[in-house]
């Protein structure tokens, strides 16, 4: 990730690992709002261009 998180959300889908909200557990441990992807066929992580909503910035996440 671009920046290691605690209490985030994360989803694989179509080849892209997507994590959202959480908090930055090494700077400001405050909560993050941003949501970053990594792409497996370049190796890259990126930050998209929206935020969390702040009610679901340590919602975490399941496997079906």
């Amino acid at each position: 990730m671009l920046e290691a998180r605690a209490g985030f959300a994360c989803a694989a889908v179509g080849g892209c690992v997507i994590v959202a909200g959480g908090r930055n557990i090494f700077v400001s441990r405050l909560p993050s709002a941003e949501v970053t992807v990594y792409d497996e066929a370049t190796g890259v992580w990126r930050r998209l261009p929206c935020e969390m909503p702040r009610a679901m910035l340590f919602m975490g996440s399941a496997l079906p």
